[in-house]
């Protein structure tokens, strides 16, 4: 009885050996990572007034190209889209930022890095614009300037404040040299806003005055 009975539990130990020994998965049909179908494009804008030269990496993949005070905007680059974590790296190789950004498939997006080295924050703009009307140019604003506090964009009767680190809403005017743009301390951003074919749509994003050689990146 008792050899019957050992012998029994050394089968179902092998058994059980078996069929845990199948559940294993086949190296060989294991499924490889693949290029992503659906991708987003993202470019740097360099906003900062005392970073040095700074690249971008998208899950410590490199993104191509470098941005700089002088030279700030980079090109356009192809990503996988949904969430990325975007981070910027400085010429010493330190992460001065790194954020989590949700990049939804088949659009355009501008990241604005700005504030100081130390401290650097970033801003995630949907580069997706209103459609162009016959005889008026749209334009919004971008605040990077952390010395002046709020912007004020002055538009006919219309007033719109612009806090640090925001975007205004999209505005539009048939004559932008009637548009004023006030720094906090109530200096107006000399040129106001430029000159544009109508029917066209521009982002001005505002830097602090020691900002390098253009105070106002200007993107089309």
């Amino acid at each position: 009885m008792v050899c019957e009975s050992g012998s029994r539990l050394l089968a179902f130990i092998v058994t059980s050996m078996v069929i845990v020994g199948c559940t294993c998965s086949n190296d060989l049909a294991t499924p490889r990572e693949v290029d992503p179908i659906a991708t987003s494009a993202l470019r740097i804008v360099h906003a900062s007034p005392n970073a040095s030269a700074l690249t971008c990496r998208q899950n410590d993949r490199d993104l191509a190209g470098s941005v700089s005070v002088s030279s700030p905007v980079g090109p356009f680059q192809r990503l996988p889209s949904e969430y990325r974590n975007l981070r910027l790296i400085d010429v010493s190789g330190q992460a001065l930022v790194s954020v989590q950004v949700f990049l939804a498939a088949d659009r355009e997006y501008t990241f604005v890095a700005y504030d100081r080295a130390d401290r650097m924050r970033g801003l995630l703009l949907d580069d997706a614009v209103p459609a162009p009307e016959d005889g008026r140019v749209a334009f919004r604003v971008v605040n990077a300037d952390v010395d002046h506090g709020s912007l004020t964009v002055l538009l006919g009767q219309q007033r719109v404040d612009v806090a640090v680190g925001q975007v205004s809403e999209w505005l539009s005017t048939s004559d932008p040299a009637t548009v004023t743009i006030e720094r906090g301390n109530g200096s107006p951003l000399q040129p106001g806003l430029p000159s544009s074919g109508t029917g066209s749509a521009i982002t001005m994003i505002v830097r602090p005055l020691e900002g390098g050689s253009a105070d106002v990146v200007v993107l089309p």
